[in-house]
Formats: C-alpha cells, structure tokens, sequence
C-alpha cells in the first residue's frame, strides 16, 4: 500500500516561494523532495511525528536534515544562476535565481540559531 506523506510549508511564505522557485529550477518536485525528506521518519509507526522527535538530540537531528535539504537545493540553485550569461545577468531569471539562494541561505541560517 502507498503510503502518502502532507507537509506544509507556510512558516514563511517568501522561504516558502523560495524553496518551490527553487526546486522549480532544478527541474525537481518540491512535494517529492519534501516527502523524501519525510521518508526518513518511518511510515509504519503509528505515533505521530511530535512524538517521534520528542527529545532534543532527535529535533537536533531533525533540522540537521532540514538544512542539509535546504543546502542542496541552494546550491543547485546557486549552479543555475552562474550558468547564466553575463549578458543575462541583469535579468528577471537571474534576479529571481539571486533572490532564492539569498532566502535559502536566510532560512539555513535561521534554523542554525534554532539550537
């Protein structure tokens, strides 16, 4: 049986079109990289994800995944816009390409200050 994973990302809704402009770019599914970074929490289990990460090391560990999820998909993102054409560069792509690796960086900065 398939098994379907829901995350909201709303927490901020410029991190948040951030992140879907990003994995737009590179080409990937935001809901399938968010349900692979889910998949990481075993399915099976019937306590609910608040309860699964209810000590400090497991949240730790948590936003360690996070960031490293965040990470990968600013640096894809970081890729596509060196690979612009410095004729390009004054662009709407480029502008949008800088704004999102500026809010990801933000958004793995922000989860560093978590603990």
């Amino acid at each position: 049986m398939a098994s379907y994973t829901q995350v909201k990302v709303s927490v901020c809704p410029e991190i948040a079109e951030s992140f879907r402009a990003a994995c737009g770019r590179a080409g990937v599914s935001m809901a399938g990289e968010l349900s692979q970074f889910m998949s990481g929490y075993p399915s099976s289990s019937t306590k609910p994800l608040s309860v699964r990460i209810g000590t400090r090391p497991e949240r730790r560990h948590a936003v360690r995944a996070i960031m490293a999820a965040l990470g990968a998909i600013c640096a894809a993102e970081e890729c596509y816009r060196d690979k612009i054409p410095e004729n390009l560069q004054s662009g709407q792509a480029y502008e949008d390409a800088d704004n999102a690796v500026e809010r990801l960086e933000e958004a793995i900065s922000a989860l560093d200050g978590a603990f």
